[in-house]
């Protein structure tokens, strides 16, 4: 569109600019706090997700280790098929 303008009003009687010319400095500095602030919601996320699987982690360990020494301390289950014998 700039350049349509350009071309149908002479450069000398008429300066003609974008937005974007005249606050390139403050796009482009709106531009990098976009980016540096999507990598710290990334680095936000990644250490939520990695807090979570730890304590999903944690928590399977806990039973585990809970039923594998409940399980030990617990007389063993035998079955005696011997006093099952049929008489006739």
């Amino acid at each position: 569109m700039r350049d349509l303008l350009r071309d149908h009003f002479p450069a000398q009687v008429y300066t003609i600019n974008t937005w974007r010319d005249k606050q390139g400095a403050l796009l482009a500095a709106v531009q990098m706090e976009t980016a540096v602030l999507n990598v710290l919601l990334f680095l936000i996320i990644a250490v939520a997700g990695f807090g979570i699987l730890a304590i999903f982690f944690m928590i399977v360990v806990e039973k585990t280790a809970t039923s594998v020494s409940s399980s030990r301390s617990a007389p063993p289950v035998t079955a005696s098929w011997a006093s099952f014998s049929a008489t006739a």
